[in-house]
This record gives C-alpha cells, structure tokens and sequence, in this order.
C-alpha cells in the first residue's frame, strides 16, 4: 500500500470529523427487535447458532482421536447434516420464509455478458443469497421503511419502550 498514492501511515491514523446528523437511537431500537425477532423464528439462524457452538466445543478440545474410523464418522455426520439443510433449503423454494424480493437482480445493473456467465457458474453453486447478506439487506428495508413512516417508527418505539418497562418492573 506504501506505493499507493493515498497510502494511511502505519502507525497511526487520524481520526474523522464528522457531525451527527441526526439521533438514529429509536430506529436503530426498532430494526434491533425486528432482527431479533426474525432471527428467532429462522431456521438457518438455528443452524448458525449451532454451528457456532460446535465450533466453540470442538476449539477446545485438545486431543483428536487417531481411530481412523472415528474421523470417517465425523465427516459422514457433517456430511449428513449438510445434506439435511440443503434438502430443506430446496424444498422451501428461492429463501426460506421470504418471496422472491431478493432473488432477481436488476437487469439494468448487468455490466456485461462475461460477469453474467460468471454468475450463473457461481448460482450453479449457490443459487441463494447468503443468509447474512438477505438479513443485512432486510435491516436496510427495515430502516428505509421506518426512515420514510416516521408515525410506524414512533409507534414501534414506544411499543419497544413499554415492553422493555413492563420487563424491568416484572424484576
């Protein structure tokens, strides 16, 4: 990067001034809980999360068996799983729980023919969007939504409000 003509120093960067523009605390809270509420009722977040914690399991252990079968196990149960998610991300259609709002791209967005057959190879692969990109980009609706209906954004606030009230009041 040093040969770069706007190359940043190693050692230390200054920092950005910037004026907050305006308070996002009540929208940020709204598409938090719809978040959260989505990632509740998801299945492919459940797989995450599991995965997740067989990951931390497996981190720290410190012996792996040397049982040539026992590895032979563990890779046909891995296998296995996949093959399970991958037969109900199928039979669910495009997403799971979700129409086909971020399936097609915008024809006019296409560059080229080239970029196009290198994506329809990689959909051959993988013809979903991946589940944190779909998630991101329904966080992004939620806070156009509510950046453009400021009565819905005050109403679920408030809502979020007196739910979290009623919570500390129940402790």
């Amino acid at each position: 990067e040093r040969s770069m003509d706007n190359a940043l120093p190693w050692t230390k960067i200054d920092p950005a001034r910037y004026k907050a523009s305006g308070d996002l605390s009540q929208m940020v809270a709204v598409a938090d809980s719809r978040f959260h509420g989505r990632m509740a009722d998801d299945e492919e977040f459940g797989w995450l999360m599991s995965d997740i914690d067989s990951y931390n399991e497996h981190a720290n252990e410190t012996s792996v068996s040397l049982l040539e079968f026992v590895g032979r196990q563990k890779m046909k149960e891995q296998e296995a799983k996949k093959a399970e998610r991958k037969a109900k991300q199928d039979a669910s259609g495009p997403l799971l729980g979700e129409g086909g709002a971020l399936v097609a791209p915008d024809p006019e967005l296409a560059d080229s023919e080239e970029e196009d057959t290198e994506a329809a190879d990689a959909e051959e692969e993988e013809e979903r969007p991946d589940l944190l990109l779909r998630e991101a980009a329904r966080i992004v609706a939620d806070m156009v939504e509510l950046d453009s209906n400021i009565e819905l954004l005050q109403r679920q606030y408030a809502q979020l409000s007196g739910d979290s009230a009623d919570q500390a009041q129940v402790q």
